[in-house]
């Protein structure tokens, strides 16, 4: 690294910037907007940080960081620090919050899932939601639909679409709504309104980190049925993929953590598979206009080991199952996958409210059957409701 670059404390010097809030890498860098009050004048900085073993800083690490400029999904530019030897997750932070951004997400503080009265049983005694590999969604064919838009448009040869028809993904869903009482849904899902909806709190992840992964293999967003922005979205990602291309060219060549060469070469030929990851997940969000009045939230656990393999190494994987297949995870057996914290695996699910359908015989028992269930398994604070939909 060149001697004369500056050098600084990050997580001890600075804070997420307010000003600038779509900054989605670390939250404890300078600000990378230039002549933003929290940032540097500076265009590269060297970074340090302390690797920490046995509760001892056993050595200090230092990262080059480089300031990158891009558009946004609505064609303004926006900046980031993109490190030298960790493209992946800045890319993959920049498509989630474009897509956050167009998608609306951030005004949705509760979501929905409509269910039975025994499911709803099942859910508060086992403190799990249940999240279904996708071919065993009874509206599967959506993301088939999905995979067909990208087909349609990708001109870069990354064909995920081979990739679906193989049946080689692996994603698991669970889904709500943004809809707080819905005919629709309580016939469809809820018993013919004789189950329940249960109100969840979606900001639930701003301290808790209950809906999402750092990796981003757990992701909560809501269903896109606009096929403008579905278009919207597959030529952002398609202009990323071009973006990211050459700031690869313009960078040097990195390491693995087995300090491996990882050519230029190798880098592009990685971050196709990347972006097919990436796309495969965005498009399952994707579906057709004519189910728009369901308002759609799905939970996505996408288990997919080909970029992790290509890119860290086999042996870095440590998150493979068995190699049976399986149809489903719960939120625990995800919890546990992607966090050692025994706090965060047992962590309360964010329940606000609880809406009994009105077709729910003997209401005054069920009741008194839902708040036992509350107090015993140690959920606080959640109202029980009866709806007001006629029937």
């Amino acid at each position: 690294m060149d001697n004369n670059l500056v050098e600084i404390y990050a997580t001890t010097h600075y804070n997420k910037c307010n000003k600038h809030n779509d900054i989605y890498i670390r939250k404890n860098l300078p600000c990378p907007y230039p002549n933003c009050e929290n940032g540097i004048k500076e265009d590269k900085f060297i970074d340090f940080e302390y690797k920490i073993q046995d509760k001892k800083v056993t050595k200090e690490i230092k990262h080059l960081y480089t300031r990158k400029k891009f558009k946004g999904i609505e064609n303004d530019y926006k900046y980031i620090w993109l490190k030298e030897d960790d493209l992946f997750p800045s890319i993959s932070n920049i498509i989630v919050n474009e897509v956050h951004v167009i998608n609306k997400w951030n005004i949705i503080e509760s979501i929905y899932h409509y269910t039975k009265l025994d499911n709803l049983y099942s859910i508060l005694n086992s403190n799990e939601l249940w999240l279904t590999e996708y071919t065993a969604q009874t509206d599967s064919i959506e993301i088939v639909l999905g995979f067909d838009l990208f087909s349609k448009y990708d001109k870069n040869d990354i064909n995920i679409s081979k990739k679906l028809f193989s049946k080689n993904l692996s994603f698991f869903l669970t889904c709500f709504s943004y809809e707080s009482e819905c005919r629709t849904l309580f016939n469809l899902y809820s018993d013919y309104s004789q189950g329940v909806s249960i109100e969840f709190d979606s900001n639930f992840n701003i301290d808790n980190n209950f809906w999402y992964s750092d990796d981003q293999l757990l992701q909560l967003m809501p269903v896109i049925y606009d096929d403008q922005i579905q278009r919207k979205i597959v030529d952002y990602c398609i202009y990323l993929f071009n973006v990211s291309e050459k700031w690869i060219d313009m960078s040097k060549d990195t390491f693995n953590n087995k300090n491996e060469l990882i050519t230029k070469y190798k880098r592009k030929e990685v971050i196709k598979i990347f972006f097919k990851n990436k796309m495969e997940e965005l498009l399952s969000f994707f579906k057709h206009y004519s189910y728009k009045d369901e308002r759609e939230v799905r939970w996505l656990y996408r288990k997919d080991d080909e970029f992790i393999n290509e890119y860290y190494g086999e042996c870095l994987n440590k998150r493979s199952d068995e190699r049976t297949k399986k149809t489903y995870y719960t939120s625990t057996d995800i919890a546990r996958k992607l966090s050692p914290s025994e706090e965060k695996i047992n962590l309360k699910l964010p329940i606000k409210s609880i809406t009994l359908g009105t077709n729910i015989q003997d209401k005054d028992k069920i009741i008194c059957k839902i708040k036992d269930l509350l107090k015993n398994n140690c959920y606080e604070n959640v109202e029980i409701k009866v709806s007001t939909l006629p029937y």
